[in-house]
């Protein structure tokens, strides 16, 4: 029987959507990066906005480790003749759509220009992310007849990657999404995430669409499967916001430890 989204839904659990507001970073919180590829911040299937994304996800990679959380990044890693690629259906156009057999299903899939093609420049993380933070790396796409946009399972959920197995295994409980292209990549793995149990939240000034409207469409999808919405930068000024109150804690509670130690020299003087 071949997967349908009613499927996809049932096998779903009720949704446990993070509250954004009270969101608090910390080891049970993941990043998880979507494709920041230099074949996708520059190169041949550049998403329009994704390079002025690079200093808010750097910022967001830095403030997710420095609270213990996990930070991972997944990559297509396509092989040359890989069937999104337009190059392997002749007389087609990008952007075309085709009919492809996958374990006996029918699949629509979407034509590409060749990108991240596995071992190429374009393949590897874009200049200007800084990849320091990142402790996981996810690679799909990687078999030429079948593809993958989330970074959890292939389109057709034969198939699932370690990221799951690696969240669980840190007690990440909720994933925080960010990276490119919305409508592609991003929205698939939000959804599977949702399925997978975590709760989602979509970071939405964070992300890069191919398409406006295709975007705003997917941002809705993900909402209503129970992906929580919220600004990355909102999400740093309550990081900051944190650090600043635990350090001025951390202050307080020194000086009140200083006051009776005075107190008793003063006695004993």
């Amino acid at each position: 029987m071949c997967p349908t989204d009613a499927h996809k839904e049932a096998r779903a659990p009720p949704s446990r959507a993070a509250d954004g507001p009270g969101l608090v970073l910390g080891p049970s919180v993941a990043l998880m990066f979507i494709d920041v590829q230099d074949d996708f911040i520059r190169g041949s299937l550049a998403v329009p906005g994704g390079e002025a994304l690079l200093p808010l996800l750097n910022a967001l990679a830095a403030a997710v480790a420095a609270a213990g959380g996990a930070v991972a990044a997944s990559q297509d890693y396509h092989p040359p003749d890989h069937v999104s690629f337009v190059s392997s259906h002749p007389g087609r156009q990008p952007f075309d759509t085709v009919q492809v057999e996958v374990g006996g299903c029918s699949w629509p899939i979407k034509l590409f220009p060749p990108h991240c093609v596995a071992g190429s420049p374009g393949a590897e993380f874009a200049e200007g992310f800084d990849r320091q933070h990142v402790q996981h790396v996810v690679r799909k796409g990687r078999q030429a007849g079948l593809e993958s946009f989330s970074a959890f399972y292939d389109m057709a959920h034969t198939g699932c990657t370690d990221l799951a197995d690696w969240l669980r295994q840190r007690g990440v409980r909720t994933v925080l999404v960010c990276g490119v292209a919305t409508e592609y990549c991003v929205g698939a793995t939000v959804l599977d995430g949702l399925a997978e149990g975590f709760e989602t939240v979509l970071l939405t000034d964070a992300v890069a669409g191919v398409d406006e409207v295709a975007s705003r469409g997917a941002i809705t999808e993900m909402q209503r499967a129970g992906a929580t919405l919220m600004r990355g930068a909102e999400l740093l000024e309550m990081s900051r916001a944190g650090a600043a109150a635990a350090e001025g804690s951390s202050k307080a509670a020194a000086a009140g430890q200083a006051q009776p130690q005075a107190a008793e020299l003063r006695k004993e003087q």
